[in-house]
C-alpha cells in the first residue's frame, strides 16, 4: 500500500502580485511619503520587488504567470505609461547642476535648472528628477499590476483592506506625534513646514486619506458571506 505525499502549497501568481503591490504601497507611503529625496534609497529598494516578482513567476513557469505577462503587454495603459516614464527619465537625465540663480526680490531667490541638452525637458535638481521618475514608475506599475494581476474578488478586497489598515497606522503614527508635541519629522529631523506622520507636507496626508477612504467603500458595500450568514453570522 502506497501513500502519496502532499505537495507543499505555494503562492499563486496572483498572490505574488498582491504582495508586490503591497510592497510598493508600503514604501511609497512610509518613506517620506515619496516626497523627499532622502527617501530615494528606500524607493529604489521598493522598486526591486517587481523584478523579484517576475523572476519568481518565471521560475514557476505556470500558465497563470504567462497569462499575466501577456495581459500586461496587451494593456492599452502600457504604452502611454512607458512614454510618460521616458519623459520623466529625460528630465532626470538632462538635469545639470549648478542651476541658474535668480533674485526675484531682496529676500526671494529662484533657481532654474541648467539642461545638458537645451531643447529637451529637464528639472532643477538631479535628485528631484530621479524622485519624480520613481514616483511615476510606482504609479504605473501599481496600475498595471492591479488591472491585470488581480482578478479574484478575494484578492481585490484584500488589497482594499491592506490600504485601509495601512492608512489607519499612518494616521495613528501622525496623531502620536501631535499628542506628544513632537515637532521633528520622524522624531529627529527638523523641517520648516507643517507635516503629518510620514507625509512631508500635511496637505498631502489629507489627499492620501481621502483616497484610502474611497478604497474602503467597496468593503462597506460588500455582501455578507453566505456560508456564515446561514449560521447566523455575517462577514464583511
Amino acid at each position: 500500500m502506497s501513500c502519496s505525499r502532499a505537495e507543499p502549497s505555494t503562492l499563486s501568481a496572483e498572490q505574488l502580485t498582491l504582495i508586490a503591490v503591497a510592497m510598493l504601497l508600503l514604501f511609497s507611503s512610509w518613506c517620506w511619503a515619496g516626497a523627499d529625496t532622502r527617501a530615494l534609497p528606500f524607493i529604489r529598494l521598493g522598486a526591486l520587488s517587481l523584478p523579484a516578482l517576475f523572476a519568481i513567476l518565471q521560475l514557476k513557469k505556470s500558465h497563470e504567470a504567462k497569462q499575466l505577462g501577456r495581459k500586461i503587454l496587451s494593456d492599452p495603459l502600457l504604452l502611454p505609461g512607458l512614454l510618460l516614464l521616458c519623459y520623466l527619465g529625460c528630465q532626470w537625465g538632462n538635469a545639470w547642476w549648478p542651476g541658474n540663480l535668480k533674485t526675484l526680490a531682496p529676500d526671494l531667490l529662484w533657481i532654474e535648472g541648467s539642461q545638458q541638452i537645451p531643447f529637451l525637458p529637464s528639472t532643477v535638481f538631479v535628485a528631484d528628477g530621479e524622485l519624480t521618475f520613481w514616483k511615476g514608475f510606482y504609479a504605473i506599475s501599481v496600475a498595471l499590476l492591479v488591472r491585470n494581476g488581480l482578478t479574484s474578488k478575494a484578492n481585490i478586497y484584500s488589497l482594499y483592506s491592506f490600504i485601509l489598515y495601512n492608512a489607519a497606522l499612518l494616521a495613528l503614527f501622525g496623531f502620536i506625534f501631535i499628542l506628544t508635541g513632537n515637532d521633528h519629522y520622524y522624531g529627529h529631523l527638523e523641517v520648516d513646514r507643517p507635516f503629518f506622520g510620514s507625509f512631508f507636507y500635511n496637505n498631502h496626508a489629507g489627499q492620501y486619506f481621502y483616497l484610502s477612504i474611497a478604497c474602503g467603500l467597496p468593503l462597506l458595500l460588500k455582501k455578507p458571506n453566505r456560508s456564515k450568514r446561514s449560521k447566523g453570522k455575517t462577514s464583511y
